[in-house]
């Protein structure tokens, strides 16, 4: 290939999605609790894991590329993505995915070094890459399966923000979390139906019915704030007398998300809406101040 930019660092970096790496505020969910109860951090271990895990997830984006190249030649937007666009070609961006692999699970293994010991950031990837692969190649063609694995990839990086906050997450905090990440894959699968996408972009798409999705899609965010509310309220960290402070900004942050994806019908996915749209830029960080506020 003559084309210039193959021999530059742009389409590469293009292909880390760094746009998506916002999905590590996943991993920092934990973080208001652990200050607040007072645990010994080290933010150096949550910078060197949200790093190595961003890392990781790249270089999984990178082989669905490879993979997904023949079919995103056919998709409005994924067509201008570089392996698809023949910019970049297979081998070379196998060979960049296995660095960028390499670079990330190596970070991960760096808070291991420092203090306190733990292997779970490197074990925790090696479930996220062998998650991916069933995805890939069974998972992702099969309604509700594939927003299950999506929100498990989710689970995932909120167990590494425990680990790495030194926090052991109780039933109540992981099912929270779990329901919050189905409901952002489910508003993902939604927001790609009403743009027009069918199955042949994914093949899922096909086994999916609106209106049965946006049901499923409002019991999960009604259980979602359910759990949480019942996490403040028997969580022997917060305060008896301000429990509700924390829930009711989450419950009116988890209404935004649910009139802007269903009323608003904006076909923005859920990564899309977090960096584009202004209420979670204040909703995210009221949030976190009402949960320190809030702990006994």
């Amino acid at each position: 290939n003559s084309d210039p930019n193959c021999d530059s660092w742009r389409p590469l970096l293009e292909l880390l999605r760094i746009r998506h790496w916002i999905k590590g505020l996943f991993i920092l969910l934990p973080l208001p609790f652990a200050v607040a109860s007072g645990v010994d951090l080290h933010p150096e271990n949550l910078i060197l894991g949200i790093l190595g895990f961003s890392l990781v997830s790249s270089s999984v984006y990178i082989f669905n590329d490879i993979q997904d190249r023949h079919r995103d030649q056919h998709h409005p937007l994924k067509c201008q993505r570089p392996i698809a666009a023949g910019v970049i070609r297979p081998m070379v961006a196998f060979w960049w995915g296995i660095v960028v692999l390499g670079i990330g699970m190596t970070i991960l293994g760096l808070p291991g070094i420092l203090k306190p010991y733990s292997p779970e950031p490197w074990l925790l990837a090696l479930i996220y890459l062998g998650g991916n692969g069933i995805y890939t190649f069974w998972a992702r063609s099969l309604a509700w399966l594939d927003a299950l694995f999506l929100a498990s990839f989710f689970l995932l990086r909120l167990y590494l923000g425990c680990t790495l906050s030194q926090i052991s997450p109780s039933a109540t905090l992981l099912s929270t979390g779990f329901l919050l990440a189905f409901s952002l894959a489910l508003g993902k699968r939604y927001s790609e139906l009403i743009s027009g996408y069918d199955g042949e972009y994914r093949s899922s798409l096909n086994q999916y019915r609106q209106e049965i999705l946006v049901k499923i899609l409002i019991l999960t965010v009604a259980c979602c704030w359910g759990c949480y509310l019942w996490y403040c309220w028997t969580s022997p960290l917060i305060s008896q007398e301000r429990w509700w402070w924390s829930a009711i900004v989450s419950g009116f942050g988890l209404y935004k998300y649910m009139n802007e994806t269903i009323r608003e019908r904006s076909a923005r996915e859920p990564v899309a809406m977090i960096l584009e749209s202004i209420w979670p830029r204040w909703v995210i960080p009221i949030w976190i101040i009402l949960v320190i506020l809030s702990i006994e």
